[in-house]
């Protein structure tokens, strides 16, 4: 289900056929609270049970926050924060030339979430500030070494698919750096708050993000995450594999 009756993009062939390198299903995990809750009406009934607690970490086309925002006109006014990965910063797109994969998904989602938004909740950590931070594979090799934990295990198994596509640009978990920046702020070096849209139109732009730099503070409704501390994010892979 999408807010668009448009043509929807395909899941991005670079993470395998399920989007996790193959590997889905090979590890037990528990679905009975996913099950039970349609998500668009467990995302309201959190934000009504947690008013201004709250907090969403968006990795993936925002179809379904952007249904609850159409559906509960008090839903980003109980939402504490929202940390979005996806969107670009530099036009530099990923699925079309002017667009990321994730806002291509679904372009008039994100134009909804960021309309309802202001810049004190929404973070939006986009492609190109992924793709500056990449880690050298030669680090990622250091970190997830045979020896590494159960979890590391399966970083590498997730990555194998996914390496061959690029090798090249280096290791760069887009949705670890999402949720990295949520859960260690000071992780953020630069973050410009801005006015933010999505071009709409069918054309050749559509999906790419167009950005006020020079709106009045008030009027900001992201805060785009652009530089990051490297250093940190190896800190916490480190930790994840010890």
């Amino acid at each position: 289900m999408s807010v668009s009756d448009l043509p929807r993009s395909p899941t991005a062939g670079g993470h395998g056929p399920d989007g996790l390198g193959g590997e889905s299903g090979k590890v037990e995990a528990s679905l009975t609270a996913a099950r039970r809750n349609e998500a668009v009406h467990a995302l309201i009934n959190l934000a009504h049970k947690y008013s201004g607690e709250l907090v969403i970490a968006a990795v993936g086309p925002l179809t379904n926050i952007a249904l609850a925002i159409l559906l509960d006109p008090n839903f980003m006014s109980n939402v504490k924060q929202l940390v979005v990965m996806g969107g670009l910063s530099r036009g530099e797109g990923n699925q079309t030339p002017h667009s990321e994969f994730n806002v291509a998904c679904d372009p008039e989602a994100t134009d909804i979430v960021y309309q309802h938004s202001s810049s004190k909740q929404l973070f939006v950590v986009p492609f190109e500030t992924c793709l500056d931070n990449a880690l050298p594979w030669e680090t990622f090799d250091q970190i997830f070494h045979e020896e590494a934990n159960a979890h590391g295990e399966y970083v590498k198994r997730i990555w194998k698919f996914t390496r061959s596509f690029c090798e090249h640009e280096g290791f760069f978990p887009c949705d670890a750096y999402a949720i990295a920046v949520l859960l260690h702020p000071e992780y953020i070096k630069t973050a410009p708050t801005l006015k933010g849209r999505i071009h709409l139109a069918p054309d050749e732009k559509r999906g790419a993000c167009i950005w006020d730099n020079d709106c009045p503070p008030e009027k900001a409704n992201v805060t785009l995450v652009t530089e990051i501390d490297t250093r940190v994010f190896v800190d916490l892979l480190h930790h994840l594999a010890a």
